[in-house]
Parts: structure tokens; sequence; C-alpha cells
């Protein structure tokens, strides 16, 4: 298993994940973004919040960052860099 890190990418600022989780692969961390993009959007809407982070910014355990997933449209693709 290797370990992904999900940045978080909030009002242009980075917030860095330094635990990250141990996963089988890309798509399994993509899964992760989707399910934690929609829970953290369903908490914003239930306490009448507006704000919510822009994207997770998935990152390998090199650092290297194979994307972003938005968090306003879980519904996206992961867009690679």
């Amino acid at each position: 298993m290797k370990r992904y890190f999900f940045h978080v990418l909030e009002n242009g600022q980075l917030i860095v994940d330094e635990e990250g989780l141990e996963l089988p692969d890309l798509d399994a961390a993509r899964h992760e973004a989707t399910e934690s993009a929609r829970y953290i959007l369903s908490e914003a809407i239930r306490g009448g919040k507006h704000d919510a982070p822009d994207a997770f910014v998935i990152a390998d355990e090199g650092r290297a960052n194979p994307g972003h997933h938005p968090v306003g449209n879980t519904s996206a693709a992961l867009v690679e860099r």
C-alpha cells in the first residue's frame, strides 16, 4: 500500500495533511477525496455555512501531486498535473 496525503486548498492557501492515509492506489485516493468532499459539503450545508474548501490536492508518498479534486463538484474527475 502507498500513503496518500489530502492537502486542502482553501482561499488560495494550501493546508498540508501531515498524516495521510495508506491506500492501495490512486483510484482509492480519488474515491477517498470524493467521499471526504461530500462529507465536508453536507456538514457545511447542515451548519448553515457558506464556505467550504476549494479542493483536495492529492499527493503521494514522494509528495508528488498527481492532481487535485474540486470539493464543490464531487463528481468531477481528478485533474492531472
